[in-house]
């Protein structure tokens, strides 16, 4: 039997994935603050999907902003427990500010 998707889970989905590839283009064009602020509108529109948050927590960590991307990575590891590049993410980022997991 086919699984039925609720309609306003696929329309909620395609618009964070809308404003998460708008991050990422404008993350492509040096606009730091706009892809930001994009990456907050995708959160808005869908704050238990893990891969905004971690895609976000990537993006602070590429700045160096270590703290925030850590509180990112452990967001997404709570929604998606399962991924392991949200774990292995997180590690990395509290290797990098020598704080054990």
């Amino acid at each position: 039997m086919p699984c039925k998707v609720d309609q306003s889970t696929v329309l909620i989905r395609a618009e964070s994935e809308k404003y998460s590839d708008k991050a990422l283009e404008l993350e492509r064009l040096g606009q730091f603050e706009n892809a930001l602020a994009a990456y907050e509108l995708a959160l808005t529109v869908d704050p238990t999907r893990g891969a905004l948050w971690n895609n976000k927590g990537s993006f602070l960590a590429d700045r160096g902003r270590l703290e925030e991307a850590l509180v990112c990575f452990e967001q997404a590891t709570d929604f998606e427990p399962k991924k392991f590049a949200y774990w292995w993410n997180k590690a990395l980022t509290l290797q990098e500010i020598n704080r054990p997991g």
